[in-house]
Order: structure tokens, then C-alpha cells, then sequence
């Protein structure tokens, strides 16, 4: 067996593999979808050369998005058969006819700015649930009328999803895309890429705002809690969202909430060692793939908070320096914030802050700093203090209690108290 960060592949005996996804988002009872998924889509496409020919069954808790990817590349990469398995393991073959047919559960249509859009529409039997029958499991939908681009909508199983990834696949849709009206984006899939985030219609011109600091200087936890303090500080219809840069040590929404609810060590242990299945290798991609992401998320909405990547730091027997933006790449992240936010350590407030100002001057975006953070006493009760703007505009503060066992909640609130001049700069500045 093989474990990724969201799924399991198991290699039988015969030609039958199975992917099996992992149940890691159940956070106290509920169910929570972790953000960093749609980029963890790519780890699909390393299955390409071991499941050509064979039998698949997928299975497991996951997002709509993950079985439309599963049916969709599975089918590309030229597997024998897809079988969905259900609660009671029993199987059920999608796409077992090589026919199409028109599915009464969907409507096709042609919106005003002559996007494609496949949309799934509510049953009006049973409760307003479709049955087996209904849907048609072993034939594909007929999507003919498309030329190129779809998006795919609407509330469904995850089976009926995967069989529209079949059915696009069959029938070469090369650019398909998953919209789900409480993401602020659209999710795109195409042979070669799978899950990068794209622009939806809004055509918003919004801001990017980085959070920087050097590593365990409480970047996630001032992130989160300033997400938390935009969403009940600035009204609506201003829109705002979280994005973890840091994808190599992701800290995502459910990780972070387990933790600030956690009230024993083996909670907190448990929580820690299914982050560690999110965990992934750094490199230019990845770099790559933030930097286009983030651009897509400026689109969509007011104000976008990056938790950008601390740097390399030398461990006591390293001889570097350190690299806090180390590569060319790590550069374009940075350049797609327009402001940062840098959160310094009380005592080495000086090092820290010099060594950012530096790194950033390298590629001209020192001017961009906005706000100067002194971090000191995470375990005291959390407080803003001293808040005031420099003779260059910047605003600069000190907190204390930055941890995230006091909750999102409590700090962001907090922080709307003390510190509401900074958050209607941000929803002025978006304007």
C-alpha cells in the first residue's frame, strides 16, 4: 500500500488497484474541507504508468472536485474498468457501456458570456434525491454540445461526479472546470494539469496581503485570526480569503481549528500526525503554482491574506546565512502581495526585522511593508498595544498571546477591538 496526502493506493494481487480516500478533514464530528486540495490533485497523475490496463475502485470520504479529477484522469491514463464503492462495499461500475445518452439529472446550457456550463439539478422524487436507475451509472453522459471549455456544477454524489470526469475524458474535453458557489474560485482540470485554481466571473481587482516572519514567529496564528477579524470587522459585501504559501508545512483551516479546540496532548498529537499526511516537497512547482494561484484569487476577491514561507534558516551546524526569499521562483510569490504584514520577535526584533527589510529591497518591494509586528509572550492573554503609524505611514504594534489555544475567535476579535484602523485600511485600500 501507498499513502499520499488524501488518499491510499492499494495494489492487489490481480490487476485491481484501489484508491481509497483518507477521512483526514473529519475534525470534531464535522466535516471539513481542507484548502490545500485542489493543488494536491497533481499527486493523481503519478498513478499514470501503474493503472493503465487495470481495474480501479475508488472510495472514501472526499470533495466533488476529487472524484471528478479520479473519473476524469483515470479514464485518460487508459484503466480497464472504474468501480465506485459504497457504504456497504458493495460495487457499482461507472461507465460500463462505451454508449452515451442524455441524463434527465442534467441540464446543459450555454450562458450569456457563452461559457459552457453542465449543471446537476435536484431530483424532485425521493425526498429530491436521484436513485441508481435514474442516473444511469453504466453509461456515460452525452456532453456532445460542448465545443471546448465546461464547467461543471450543482449538488450531487461524488459518483455521479466521477462518472462526468468519465464522460468528459471519453469524449475530449480538454478543459474542464468544477464550480462550487461557496469557493471563491473555479477549479480547473486539463491532461496535463489537474486542480489549479482559475479566475470565475467576478473580475474583481483585489489585494494581496502577506504575512512574513521568520519561522514559529506565529505567522499561521496572526493569519488566521486576522481572517477571522476581516470577516466580522469589515461588513459585507466585502470578500476576503486565507491562502497557506507554505505548502511544503501547510497550516490548513481544519489543523488549525482541531488545535485551538484540543483539550488533551493525544488530541493534539493526533491532530499533528494527519497534518503530516498534507506535508510535500518543496520545489519550483510548487513556488510556481502559489504565485499563479494567488494571482487567480486577486480576481475573485477584495483581499487575499498569503501566509507566505518563513525562508531557509541555518540550523547551529550550518554555515549559511539565512535565505528568507531563497529562489527566483519564491520571488514571484512575493511579488504578487501588495502589502506585507511582518510579525518580529521581541527579542530579536532588530535581526529579524532588518534581515526581511534586506530580502525584500533585493527585488524593490521594501516600500510594500505596511505593518511592523513586536511578537513577545505567546502564553500570555492575547493584546495589541502601541498601535501607531511611523512618519512613513507604516503601522507598527506590539502583541502578546499569539497562540492558537486561545482560538481564531478570541484574537480576531481582539484585533477588530484594538486594531480596527488597520483592517479598514485594507477594505479602503481594495476599493
Amino acid at each position: 500500500m501507498q499513502s499520499n496526502s488524501f488518499f491510499d493506493y492499494i495494489k492487489y494481487e490481480d490487476d485491481t488497484r484501489e484508491i481509497k480516500l483518507l477521512s483526514v478533514e473529519i475534525v470534531n464530528g464535522q466535516r471539513t474541507r481542507s484548502r490545500i486540495i485542489p493543488s494536491k490533485l497533481n499527486q493523481i497523475l503519478d498513478l499514470k504508468d501503474d493503472v493503465k490496463g487495470k481495474n480501479l475502485i475508488i472510495t472514501g470520504p472526499g470533495p466533488i472536485e476529487v472524484y471528478f479529477a479520479l473519473g476524469y484522469y483515470l479514464t485518460l491514463f487508459g484503466v480497464k474498468s472504474i468501480n465506485y464503492k459504497q457504504h456497504d462495499n458493495s460495487l457499482i461500475q461507472l461507465g460500463k457501456n462505451n454508449g452515451v445518452e442524455n441524463k434527465p439529472w442534467l441540464n446543459i446550457c450555454r450562458a450569456e458570456n457563452n461559457e459552457n456550463y453542465v449543471q446537476i439539478k435536484k431530483s424532485t422524487s425521493l425526498d429530491g434525491k436521484w436513485v441508481s436507475e435514474e442516473i444511469g451509472y453504466d453509461t456515460c453522459a452525452d456532453l456532445s454540445s460542448i465545443e471546448s471549455i465546461a464547467t461543471f456544477t450543482g449538488s450531487g454524489a461524488v459518483a455521479m461526479y466521477a462518472l462526468l470526469g468519465i464522460s468528459a475524458a471519453r469524449q475530449n474535453l480538454l478543459d474542464a472546470r468544477i464550480e462550487k458557489p461557496q469557493e471563491p474560485y473555479v477549479i480547473g482540470f486539463s491532461p496535463e494539469l489537474a486542480g489549479v485554481l482559475l479566475p470565475n466571473s467576478n473580475n474583481k481587482d483585489g489585494i494581496v496581503v502577506g504575512v512574513i516572519g521568520d519561522p514559529n514567529s506565529g505567522k499561521s496564528v496572526l493569519s488566521h485570526s486576522l481572517f477571522h477579524a476581516l470577516r466580522i470587522g469589515v461588513p459585507e459585501p466585502f470578500t476576503s480569503w486565507i491562502y497557506d504559501c507554505d505548502l511544503a508545512s501547510p497550516t490548513p483551516n481544519w489543523y488549525c481549528e482541531a488545535l485551538s479546540t484540543a483539550n488533551s496532548k493525544e488530541a493534539e498529537d493526533y491532530y499533528k500526525a494527519l497534518r503530516e499526511s498534507y506535508k510535500a516537497k518543496w520545489g519550483t512547482e510548487m513556488e510556481q503554482r502559489c504565485a499563479k494561484d494567488l494571482s487567480v484569487l486577486r480576481k475573485n476577491l477584495d483581499l487575499v491574506l498569503a501566509d507566505l514561507p518563513g525562508g531557509r534558516h541555518p540550523k547551529p551546524e550550518d554555515t549559511f546565512l539565512p535565505q528568507r526569499i531563497p529562489s527566483a521562483t519564491r520571488v514571484e510569490m512575493f511579488k504578487e502581495c501588495n502589502y506585507f504584514i511582518l510579525i518580529c520577535r521581541k527579542d530579536k526584533k532588530e535581526i529579524i526585522y532588518k534581515g526581511w527589510y534586506d530580502a525584500l529591497a533585493e527585488h524593490g518591494l521594501q516600500d510594500r511593508i505596511l505593518c511592523v509586528i513586536e511578537s513577545s509572550s505567546p502564553e500570555a492573554q492575547f493584546d495589541v498595544t502601541n498601535l501607531h503609524q511611523d512618519s512613513n505611514g507604516t503601522f507598527i504594534c506590539k502583541m502578546q498571546g499569539l497562540d492558537r489555544k486561545q482560538g481564531f475567535g478570541t484574537i480576531g476579535n481582539k484585533i477588530v477591538e484594538k486594531a480596527g484602523e488597520i483592517l479598514k485600511y485594507f477594505s479602503l485600500a481594495s476599493l
